[in-house]
C-alpha cells in the first residue's frame, strides 16, 4: 500500500499576515486630525469669509439691478413698438373719418332722420368710440389762440373783432394719441387789418421815441 504524504500545516509569516492585513477590504485607515488652528489664524479665516460673503453680495446685486434695467428697456422698446403701430393704423383711418364726416355735412336737413343717413351716424360715431378707446382725442380749435406744436395754419384773415392768432376757423380735425401729437389741425387764423396794423406800428415807433 501506498502511503499518503502527510499534510502538515503551513504558518504564516509575519510579513505574509502583514500583507493580507493590508489587503483586506474592510480594514479602515485611521483618520487624519487636522492641525489645530491658534485663534489668529481662525480670526483671519473669518475675515476672508466674510469678505467672499460681501464680494458675493455686490455681485448678485449688480446682476439684479442689471436684469431689472434689461427688462425695463425691453418694456420700453415693447410700448414703443405698439404705439408706434397704433400711430401707423390710426393715421390711416383717420383720412376715412374724414370723408364719413364731411358726407354728413352733405346731407340734406331733409333727409336727416332717415333710417340709412341714422344708420351712417351710428356708424360715424362708432368708430370715434373706438379711437377714443385707444387714446385718440380732438385737439380743441375754434376760438382757441394759434398754438404752431398743435396747429397748422393754412389760411390767414383779417379780422377787426378778433384779436391776432385766433382761430377763426378749424379746415381739417387735428388728433392727439396718449397725449402726443398725431396729426395737426389744419386751420384759418385772424391777423390785424393794414390800417390796424398801420397804426400799431407807428404807436410803437411813438414809444421808442
Amino acid at each position: 500500500m501506498t502511503e499518503e504524504p502527510k499534510k502538515t500545516s503551513q504558518v504564516p509569516t509575519t510579513k505574509a499576515r502583514k500583507s493580507r492585513l493590508t489587503m483586506d477590504p474592510t480594514t479602515k485607515e485611521k483618520p487624519v486630525i487636522p492641525k489645530r488652528l491658534t485663534k489668529k489664524q481662525l480670526e483671519q479665516s473669518l475675515k476672508d469669509a466674510q469678505a467672499q460673503v460681501e464680494k458675493h453680495k455686490h455681485q448678485l446685486a449688480y446682476l439684479q439691478a442689471d436684469h431689472e434695467n434689461y427688462v425695463k428697456s425691453m418694456e420700453r422698446r415693447e410700448a414703443n413698438l405698439r404705439l408706434q403701430a397704433n400711430r401707423d393704423l390710426i393715421s390711416s383711418l383717420l383720412p376715412i373719418l374724414d370723408d364719413m364726416e364731411r358726407a354728413l355735412l352733405m346731407v340734406p336737413q331733409i333727409e336727416v332722420n332717415e333710417p340709412f343717413i341714422n344708420g351712417y351716424l351710428m356708424l360715424v360715431e362708432n368708430l370715434k368710440s373706438v379711437l377714443n378707446q385707444a387714446g385718440v382725442k380732438h385737439i380743441a380749435c375754434e376760438g382757441e389762440r394759434f398754438d404752431p406744436l398743435r396747429h397748422e395754419a393754412v389760411v390767414r384773415e383779417e379780422s377787426s373783432t378778433e384779436p391776432p392768432n385766433t382761430i377763426l376757423e378749424e379746415l381739417r380735425k387735428g388728433y392727439l394719441l396718449k397725449g402726443t401729437l398725431l396729426r395737426p389741425s389744419m386751420v384759418k387764423i385772424a391777423v390785424p387789418p393794414p390800417k390796424a396794423k398801420a397804426e400799431k406800428d407807428s404807436a410803437t415807433e411813438t414809444k421808442k421815441k
